[in-house]
């Protein structure tokens, strides 16, 4: 997943927007950017509908997206997972189940509820067993990567 971290034009408040990258300054979030370029929409477009969104700021995320992807992997620092795909044109990047529009995070988020996987299956016909075992398996691997955020509990 791109690196947003040193990208001038984003910024991340885990109390705006779910903690999703947003441009900075406000609460449009960049998958938001994504989604409509993917949808057809041009960036004049996009400036047009979120007009507080400045011209060098898509720029800017556009241009670090391209660095970024630009970017060879190391061979260690590639996750294996066959079932988890990511592509930033699609739902606005976030790791989804076999090219699905289905998030790891929702399917995490159906265990957390104590959903059974008969029943998410039930509820997400395109998922298989498979596939939720390797969703629980990505995000443990992706949380056991990253510092959290973690607020002291009152």
């Amino acid at each position: 997943m791109t690196d947003w971290k040193t990208c001038p034009a984003v910024e991340r408040n885990p109390h705006k927007i779910s903690g999703a990258w947003a441009f900075t300054g406000m609460r449009v979030p960049v998958y938001a950017l994504f989604e409509n370029l993917e949808s057809g929409a041009t960036v004049k477009e996009f400036l047009e509908w979120y007009p507080d969104v400045e011209e060098w700021q898509v720029r800017a995320v556009l241009d670090h997206e391209v660095e970024y992807l630009k970017t060879p992997l190391r061979e260690e620092s590639i996750m294996r997972f066959d079932r988890i795909t990511v592509n930033p044109v699609q739902m606005g990047g976030v790791p989804c189940v076999r090219g699905l529009r289905i998030p790891v995070a929702t399917v995490v988020g159906l265990v957390a509820q104590g959903m059974t996987e008969a029943q998410i299956a039930a509820e997400y016909p395109d998922l298989e067993v498979e596939d939720i075992c390797e969703a629980l398996a990505f995000a443990a691997a992706a949380v056991d990567e990253r510092q959290l955020p973690l607020l002291a509990g009152a």
